[in-house]
């Protein structure tokens, strides 16, 4: 793997985890928001679809 493609996982993986903290913050200071639904559905699709393939995986099929 290229260095500029390990720093792009690196990268992800702390986008991931700074919106994974979101989530679980907003739920415990709302947790009957439907943001938290939505966010959540966020944080999925990117880790679905941007975090996945960059670590060799494939994108789910939506």
């Amino acid at each position: 793997m290229a260095r500029s493609s390990t720093l792009n996982v690196e990268q992800a993986k702390r986008v991931y985890s700074d919106l994974v903290r979101a989530v679980l913050d907003l739920a415990a200071e709302c947790p009957e928001s439907h943001h938290v639904d939505a966010l959540a559905t966020v944080v999925d699709a990117f880790h679905d679809d941007v975090l996945r393939p960059l670590e060799g995986g494939r994108p789910d099929h939506r």
